[in-house]
């Protein structure tokens, strides 16, 4: 009997041992399979960052880019209105004269033209081809109000 007992208690302690291994070994497999998901969502996580500072790095790019482009339109579109402005002021100072000699140049056109002001530039149009004056120019003046003394000075030879 003793014997039968012994043997009964020893089978049930190797059941016990047994279960308690099966239940370490659960839980410690348990743990790992935490500690892998947690490892996994940390490197997920680290990878959405990491695409997240990506996406905010291009989009500041291309917001620096969207304000260098808007810059450079803007000057350039400030550079086009002083051209223009230029343009409109010179045409207020400059006369249309026709009808000249084909031997006239523009030394003796801005002499007598500085009667009526000071002169600023004088533009003989010629023949590409001959050189030769087409009889026509231009007379620009520093001061818009000599162009009324020039105007004056129409049917002089």
């Amino acid at each position: 009997d003793r014997d039968r007992d012994r043997d009964r208690d020893r089978d049930r302690d190797r059941r016990r041992d047994s279960r308690d291994r099966d239940r370490k070994r659960k839980r410690s497999r348990e743990r790992d399979r935490r500690s892998r998901d947690r490892d996994e969502r940390r490197r997920r996580e680290e990878r959405e960052r990491e695409r997240e500072r990506e996406r905010k790095e291009r989009e500041e790019r291309e917001r620096v880019r969207q304000m260098e482009e808007e810059k450079r339109r803007q000057e350039e579109e400030l550079r086009f209105a002083e051209e223009e402005a230029e343009l409109c002021e010179r045409d207020k100072r400059t006369v249309f004269v026709y009808h000249l000699h084909p031997r006239v140049d523009s030394k003796v056109l801005s002499d007598f033209f500085s009667k009526a002001g000071k002169v600023r530039d004088v533009r003989l149009i010629t023949d590409k081809k001959t050189g030769k004056s087409k009889g026509f120019g231009y007379i620009e003046f520093y001061d818009p109000s000599a162009v009324v003394g020039a105007l004056a000075m129409q049917g002089y030879e």
